[in-house]
């Protein structure tokens, strides 16, 4: 009675260890965030198989752990069968749970290990399925070996077990073994540094690193000066992984590093560092650059030689005001600008007063620098908005933003008289006068082809009226379906189609 008393200390311990050793072996090695069991953890674990063997000792006074027993059979030292008490099965529940707990770690392990370490972890499976089954044999009273519990010859049976797995399987040098030959198959350097900056491991790409010692291991990295950068402010901290470029001197050469802080139980150890060479991409990437600085280089060029070839295309080469290409793509553009901002929109079109007879009585050169003067007089007088076009020949059109009718009429009288004025100064015995019609958006209609022919008609009346002048649309005296009877002049109607 006495020894089967003194059993339950190991009872209780054994199953429990043994899960919190697979706990540790299967998962603790490969997630960071799992960390060890804390060392008070193995006081409540201690403290209850110890209070588990004071109630089984103590049993004869309460009688929670056995409510009896009787012999096998009525010789002198015949083993007993034991009628279990409510404690003892509620260890053996918590032993049973744990044992289940184990099992499924295995089974877990099994399904997503390699072949290999498949067979291991099997026969680990044994372990468990053993003293589950001679538990349950014992409790039920169908099961003793040698008329005694046959839970202790299990634990037996798992120490031969555990056994041929360390001397045969290597269990313990796996691990090992596969973080060796994974740090020496890395072609990046690696750098086990712990938390006085001594290299503690160093993989065979750490020892080809120029100026790298020997045997780096156990020196100090201020002891190496061609490394010693690893020890700048950026690639010590101890609380985030940290990266940056280092140089080495000596080949000019780039090294990438990238350190990582380690911790057991949540003090730093050290750091794990890696290096890697980016010689060749920094050397390529610089070329690249300047390849595609001088690219810009050119692609700004080209466009400044684009934007001066547009600007040529749409400017008159002579007078150097807009010509009709830029009206063709301007004006849908300018007409919904006034739609959307509400303001009115003044077109104006212009034509010399007999300037054929200027051509063929003074010749041509004095026509282009009549028309030259004309253009440089409305450019200086034009606003940032305003847009001066030559339709061709004699013909303009000077578009004005945000203009009522008798606002344009106004300018371009001013314009009128300035322009006498310059002619009279530069060509004196000359008379060089121009004739203007005003149309505005939206009073005088709202399509862009409406107000050039309207525009086009109040030039018509001006004509008409003698020349030297500038008419509104709406001082024409016809009514709108007259107006739009019209004829057109042989100018901007005759252009336009």
């Amino acid at each position: 009675m006495l020894w089967a008393e003194m059993a339950w200390p190991g009872i209780v311990l054994a199953p429990t260890y043994w899960t919190l050793f697979l706990w540790s072996y299967f998962y603790a090695n490969f997630y960071a965030n799992l960390k060890p069991v804390p060392l008070y953890w193995h006081y409540p674990l201690i403290g209850g198989a110890i209070v588990i063997w004071i109630l089984a000792l103590t049993n004869d006074f309460h009688h929670l752990m056995y409510l009896g027993a009787e012999p096998f059979r009525p010789d002198p030292g015949a083993g007993l069968r034991y009628e279990h008490g409510p404690l003892c099965w509620a260890v053996a529940g918590y032993i049973y749970v744990v044992m289940f707990a184990s099992s499924v770690m295995i089974v877990n392990s099994v399904v997503y290990t390699c072949s290999y370490l498949r067979i291991m972890y099997l026969t680990l499976l044994v372990v468990p399925f053993v003293n589950l089954g001679l538990g349950i044999g014992y409790l039920t009273g169908r099961l003793f070996l040698f008329e005694f519990d046959p839970n202790p010859f299990g634990f037996f049976v798992d120490g031969f077990i555990m056994l041929w797995l360390i001397k045969r399987r290597n269990i313990f040098e796996l691990l090992p073994i596969a973080r060796t030959v994974l740090l020496n198959a890395m072609p990046d350097a690696a750098l086990v540094l712990d938390s006085r900056d001594v290299i503690i491991e160093a993989n065979a790409s750490a020892h080809r690193l120029v100026g790298m010692p020997l045997n780096p291991v156990g020196q100090r990295l201020e002891e190496i000066p061609i490394w010693e950068q690893l020890l700048r402010p950026e690639f010590t901290s101890c609380e985030k992984i940290t990266e940056g470029i280092i140089t080495e001197p000596t080949q000019h050469s780039y090294y990438e590093v990238k350190s990582i802080p380690l911790k057991y139980n949540a003090e730093y150890g050290g750091r794990l560092t890696f290096l890697r060479d980016i010689t060749q991409l920094k050397l390529a990437r610089d070329q690249l650059q300047g390849t595609l600085e001088a690219l810009q280089g050119q692609l700004a060029h080209t466009r400044t030689s684009l934007d001066a070839l547009r600007e040529q295309t749409i400017r008159d080469p002579l007078t150097g005001v807009y010509n009709r290409r830029f009206l063709e793509d301007a004006r849908p553009l300018l007409l919904a600008e006034a739609r959307l901002a509400g303001e009115p929109l003044a077109l104006i079109m212009v034509d010399f007063d007999h300037f054929k007879r200027v051509n063929d009585t003074w010749g041509h050169q004095v026509g282009d620098a009549v028309l030259q003067a004309f253009a440089v007089q409305l450019l200086n007088s034009a606003r940032r908005a305003d847009f001066t076009i030559r339709l061709g020949g004699e013909e303009f059109l000077v578009v004005l933003p945000g203009t009522l009718a008798e606002q344009a009429r106004a300018r371009v009288d001013a314009w009128r008289e300035g322009f006498i004025a310059t002619c009279a100064r530069k060509w004196p015995g000359r008379p060089l006068t121009f004739s203007g019609g005003v149309a505005a958006y939206p009073q005088d209609g709202i399509e862009w082809d409406l107000l050039l022919q309207r525009a086009d008609a109040a030039l018509y009346d001006a004509k008409a009226q003698g020349r030297n002048r500038i008419r509104c649309w709406s001082d024409l005296p016809v009514s709108q379906a007259g107006a739009d009877a019209l004829p057109p002049s042989l100018s901007l109607i005759s252009v336009m189609k």
